[in-house]
């Protein structure tokens, strides 16, 4: 190659990489949740496919169906589980009678037996007075206006959160007709050979069917179980128990045993030893057995990657993503060890 010709690929360059960062900060709003569509498309390109077939090779009748389709499936089993749980907990806060509780802390009968000698007692021994009544309305204007200014950031991220959910169809409508193609162009742009770019992308689709179909899929089984278990003990809030199990079993060495065990325990104090030994017995089989059946059949095929470093990309995913980042973190840590491996082997062995 000439030096012009040189110069000017290297000027087109420097060029194509400045339009190239200005581009991501243009889509930096939308980029998180394009991505998000861009996984899930991965993961359900088959039912695209099958119904592609269905709709005798039409791309946008069959993703426009594919689509509404994930939106069923997103929203349905989410909506009626949030309610039902949500539901749960009022049954829960209403059987603590909350209210009873707040008017006797408020009353003058507690105030004259338990708040009037405090106040009197760090007076006399170390002269410390203390308005409480003040304190009281202090407390209570300061609350007033935590609950007034956060109300707007609640109702923003809600809409934030429609507007998202929205984009993401969209991305994920026009992914299944032109994913395919836009995956080519992006490796055709790719400096890297062809066995590496191979290598790398089954990489990445191998986390994400593990992430998905071994972890979450495990916990929300688990999660399942352990509800039915709760229900049949008599547990109350058997809900809110089995959600709080399905993210629990993503958690190694405590797992899913760091619910149904102390649930287990609190039966057997509360008198019930049948329901007890049943409930132990259900957990060590069914709630935390299953979990030696589901992830060695997926995740040990797939990712080849230590459990304890897929637990620190999802919390570490969390904690920059938000619960997005249960996919996100995996994903990124396969790349990254997959590109170690192929250095390894191609780069440092010649």
């Amino acid at each position: 190659m000439e030096p012009s010709q040189r110069n000017e690929r290297g000027a087109f360059l420097v060029v194509l990489i400045a339009l190239g960062i200005a581009f991501l900060f243009l889509v930096r709003p939308v980029l998180v949740t394009v991505c998000l569509g861009a996984i899930i498309c991965t993961l359900l390109y088959p039912l695209y496919a099958m119904v592609l077939k269905f709709c005798r090779g039409k791309k946008y009748i069959a993703s426009f169906v594919s689509t509404f389709l994930i939106f069923l499936i997103l929203v349905l089993p989410s909506g009626l589980m949030t309610a039902l749980v949500v539901n749960q907990i009022f049954d829960v806060v209403s059987d603590l009678n909350a209210s009873g509780v707040f008017s006797f802390w408020t009353s003058q009968e507690f105030y004259q037996t338990h708040v009037g000698p405090l106040l009197t007692s760090l007076y006399e021994r170390f002269k410390i007075e203390i308005d409480f009544g003040g304190l009281l309305t202090r407390v209570g204007k300061e609350a007033a206006l935590y609950v007034y200014n956060f109300s707007p950031q609640v109702l923003g991220q809600t809409g934030l959160f429609v507007f998202n959910f929205f984009v993401m169809h969209f991305s994920i409508f026009f992914l299944f007709i032109e994913g395919p193609g836009i995956w080519r162009a992006l490796l055709d742009l790719s400096p890297l050979k062809a066995k590496h770019e191979k290598r790398l992308t089954g990489e990445l689709k191998n986390m994400i069917y593990g992430t998905v179909y071994g972890y979450l899929a495990t916990a929300f089984v688990q999660g399942v179980l352990a509800g039915l278990g709760f229900w049949i003990a008599g547990v109350p809030a058997f809900m809110v128990f089995g959600t709080l199990t399905f993210f629990m079993s993503m958690v190694p060495i405590v797992g899913a045993t760091s619910v149904w065990l102390p649930i287990a325990v609190w039966i057997f104090i509360q008198g019930k030893t049948g329901w007890g030994i049943f409930m132990v017995i259900y957990g060590l089989v069914a709630i935390s057995g299953i979990d030696n059946v589901i992830k060695p059949l997926i995740i040990q095929e797939r990712t080849k990657i230590h459990p304890l470093l897929i637990f620190f990309a999802l919390f570490g995913g969390i904690q920059l993503f938000g619960p997005i980042g249960i996919l996100f973190g995996p994903v990124i840590m396969a790349l990254f060890l997959a590109s170690v491996r192929i250095y390894r082997e191609d780069f440092l062995k010649t």
